[in-house]
């Protein structure tokens, strides 16, 4: 559980926005970690900021923004 969080987090670090909507859906789905969903918003919010539609979709889907 550890290895892939701290892949997706390297890949979210490097600016690779999949990673980071990645991240969310561990943190929003609560399968591996704890459910957090002010994390997964945080992470959804990145990963939009870098391009990733998935990040994007996920981030209007629950604050629902219209970023």
């Amino acid at each position: 559980v550890k290895k892939i969080i701290d892949l997706y987090s390297k890949a979210c670090l490097g600016g690779f926005g999949i990673g980071c909507s990645n991240l969310g859906g561990i943190y929003d789905d609560g399968i591996l970690v704890p459910k957090d969903l002010k994390r997964a918003i945080s992470y959804y919010s990145d990963g939009c900021s870098m391009g990733s539609e998935s990040a994007c979709h996920y981030y209007k889907l629950r604050t629902k923004s219209k970023k």
